[in-house]
């Protein structure tokens, strides 16, 4: 079944996949290690940089989409996180080695991006002129392109998922036990899909940007807190008292409310939308709406049904009452 063309959606423009040759090693190992998957990158990159580099300037592909086979998917993606970072590490520093041969160079790309897929061995991946591949194990084949989407524009995934539970954004990943200071500006879009802001001066003595401060980029977008008396906020495994709103809507639930931009308490006689807190950019604002039993500073907001909903005006230092035993108190940030 040809399958490529279905697959390379997500790439910007005709990539040119190469598929490498496979390492002695990697036969006689019946499967990919990290190593391997990051040498076969490397291997496609400084192929397509003598292709697309000329005398006048260096030019490289910065987009790169990874077609693997099932079970060496399964066994390496709970380490592309690792991959990609060692990936943009190894690729700069090429760059860098390169740099004295050529005119001065300004990227001409805000973005490394890294996509890993899984192919079933038995479709072919690719029609590239006169060359077919396989996915067999312990080979990848990889598509590349000079430039790739700019994801931060298109609000790809789920914007609300890096909060005070600092989980990636748009992932699947909130089983894992990420720390996520680990991955140095590592853009987790989705469990598979990652993006490195590329650095303005391949000459830097650091392999990649300074590393993620979660805490610091969770302050940077918090326009409210709420602080939870008489019980705690739960998100995976981890619980607190204070939960960092980032978004513009945000639910006040039960800990069973698993969808995004929801304050979970972690209790089980509290709804889903229990509550509802807006802020509203134009005006300069918040307001609270309730589908449960809740009162603001003392007086029982009115309950909404279905789409009717009734907002009230929710000043800072306001105190919110759930169920009549849980205190929440509301401060803005904006």
């Amino acid at each position: 079944m040809k399958i490529f063309n279905n697959l390379i959606n997500s790439l910007t423009g005709k990539p040119h996949p190469v598929e490498p040759e496979k390492p002695s090693s990697q036969r006689e190992s019946n499967g990919l290690t990290n190593q391997e998957l990051l040498n076969q990158i490397k291997q496609h990159f400084e192929k397509r940089f003598k292709e697309e580099t000329t005398d006048e300037g260096m030019l490289f592909p910065t987009s790169f989409t990874l077609y693997m086979n099932p079970n060496d998917y399964a066994r390496r993606e709970q380490a592309f996180a690792h991959v990609t970072q060692g990936a943009v590490q190894k690729l700069q520093r090429f760059i860098r080695e390169k740099k004295a041969e050529y005119p001065p160079y300004i990227p001409h790309a805000k973005y490394w991006r890294f996509q890993f897929l899984q192919v079933d061995p038995e479709d072919l991946i690719a029609e590239l002129g006169d060359d077919t591949s396989m996915i067999t194990e312990g080979v990848v084949v990889i598509a590349s392109d000079l430039y790739s989407r700019d994801l931060s524009a298109q609000n790809i995934g789920n914007e609300a998922n890096v909060r005070a539970t600092i989980k990636p954004k748009g992932s699947d990943m909130m089983e894992f036990n990420i720390n996520l200071a680990a991955f140095a500006k590592v853009d987790m879009r989705t469990k598979n899909l990652f993006q490195v802001k590329m650095t303005d001066h391949f000459n830097d003595t650091q392999e990649l940007p300074q590393p993620f401060d979660a805490a610091r980029e969770v302050e940077e977008r918090t326009i409210a807190t709420l602080t939870c008396t008489g019980a705690e906020f739960v998100s995976g495994d981890r619980t607190g008292n204070r939960y960092a709103m980032v978004d513009n809507l945000i639910n006040i639930s039960g800990r069973n409310d698993k969808r995004s931009a929801v304050a979970r308490i972690n209790r089980d006689d509290i709804i889903a939308s229990h509550a509802q807190i807006r802020y509203l950019p134009a005006e300069k604002r918040f307001e609270i709406a309730a589908f449960g039993d809740t009162r603001l500073n003392t007086s029982r907001i009115a309950q909404s049904t279905g789409s009717t909903i009734t907002w009230k005006p929710l000043a800072n230092n306001s105190d919110i009452l759930i169920n009549g035993v849980i205190s929440i108190k509301f401060l803005k940030k904006v």
